[in-house]
């Protein structure tokens, strides 16, 4: 969690910065304009508590800000964002009808900047053009001389701002994007050349056993006749022979054992390489397997049914964390993938579900899934022979 935490601030230290800078030099300059100019259309004089009022609204601000961001970026959180969201178009609101300090408007351009990424681009749009409309309106109502040349380059600075934000954001997604399709790639990579190296193992048991081993089993039987011929020159010879003979024999059976069953896909590696670096996700492999699994074919059911569980939950979960456990008995192999997300315990199957039943099912395995409070749990069992 603290590195996907550190990540996310990574990316957006620079919005963050920017800001902060902003709000710490807005406080000062509005204070002392307001207190060193006169402004009729100022409707609080700068008292005592008047100013303590606008130093607290843009306090609301700050922590508006600063809740918007830790639930869009340090711990994702939607609904929690947009309360934050809320809270800085609270405070940016009141102050600018109560104060009507010109810098306020950069405060808005700052709403405007995160808006695009909890909204729709074109509606973002909207309200970047619909404040200085309501800016304008507010002068006429007032009788306040209206500046146009100003509303209009705010017009403009908010439509940059918005298209700025935007294209970051799909910038990151595209991002994100490759870096998942990287992962994938890998891990098919690794999983192809394990498949490779596995055929190649076979074939050359096979030729051990077909060749070498026969033509040993063959000279084996050769010497044990020779044993009993009546040269008794040759025997201590022969004997000899003939156990090396064996000796070469137990050898040959020795490796082909052996290479039948080493050990054929590093299941543990594609899985940790298909897991990390999911952004806002934090996913942990616990591989308790105590025999290899030595199917390519099952090694590819488990990695698919894997790589679509957590494509679904970083896309639909809403989760932090997600545990992948690997476990096995004498007969089958168990695989559980479990977050702890927000799901909602309506789930409709779709083609990822239907698309992991089908591919278990054609090895005869089942899969199983459920959804609680604490989140979606998805259980496969596969034979291991």
């Amino acid at each position: 969690m603290m590195n996907s935490a550190i990540s996310n601030l990574e990316k957006h230290k620079g919005d963050f910065w920017v800001t902060m800078i902003i709000w710490c030099l807005e406080i000062p300059i509005n204070l002392y304009l307001w207190i060193a100019t006169e402004d009729a259309f100022i409707l609080h004089a700068p008292s005592a508590s008047n100013i303590a009022l606008c130093v607290g609204l843009y306090l609301v601000f700050l922590l508006g800000y600063l809740m918007f961001y830790r639930y869009q970026y340090v711990t994702p959180n939607k609904n929690r964002a947009l309360i934050g969201l809320g809270v800085l178009a609270l405070a940016w609101g009141s102050l600018s009808m109560m104060f009507f300090f010109k810098m306020v408007a950069l405060m808005a351009t700052i709403i405007l900047a995160q808006l695009v990424r909890v909204v729709a681009f074109k509606w973002a749009i909207f309200v970047g053009l619909f404040i200085p409309i309501v800016a304008v309106s507010l002068d006429i109502l007032l009788g306040k001389p209206t500046e146009y040349i100003p509303i209009i380059l705010y017009s403009i600075i908010n439509t940059l701002a918005i298209l700025s934000s935007y294209r970051l954001v799909a910038e990151l997604t595209a991002k994100n994007e490759s870096l998942r399709l990287v992962r994938e790639l890998t891990s098919a990579q690794i999983l192809l050349s394990a498949s490779t190296k596995r055929d190649e193992r076979l074939r050359i048991a096979r030729d051990l056993h077909d060749t070498l081993g026969h033509q040993l089993t063959a000279l084996s039987l050769q010497l044990e006749v020779a044993s009993h011929v009546e040269e008794k020159a040759k025997q201590a010879h022969i004997q000899q022979a003939q156990a090396i003979s064996r000796s070469l024999l137990s050898s040959v059976r020795e490796s082909v054992s052996q290479i039948r069953h080493e050990k054929d896909v590093e299941l543990n590696a594609l899985l940790t390489n298909l897991a990390k670096g999911i952004p806002g996700l934090v996913v942990k492999v616990n591989n308790q397997l105590v025999e290899a699994i030595t199917d390519t074919r099952k090694v590819e059911v488990i990695y698919r049914c894997v790589q679509e569980g957590l494509t679904n939950i970083s896309k639909h979960a809403r989760a932090k964390n997600c545990v992948i456990k690997l476990s096995n008995d004498t007969n089958n192999v168990f695989i559980s993938i479990k977050d702890d997300g927000k799901n909602s315990e309506n789930i409709k199957e779709g083609n990822g579900l239907i698309g992991m039943k089908e591919r278990v099912n054609s090895i005869d395995g089942q899969l199983e899934y459920s959804v609680s409070q604490k989140g979606f749990e998805l259980n496969i069992q596969l034979p291991l022979n």
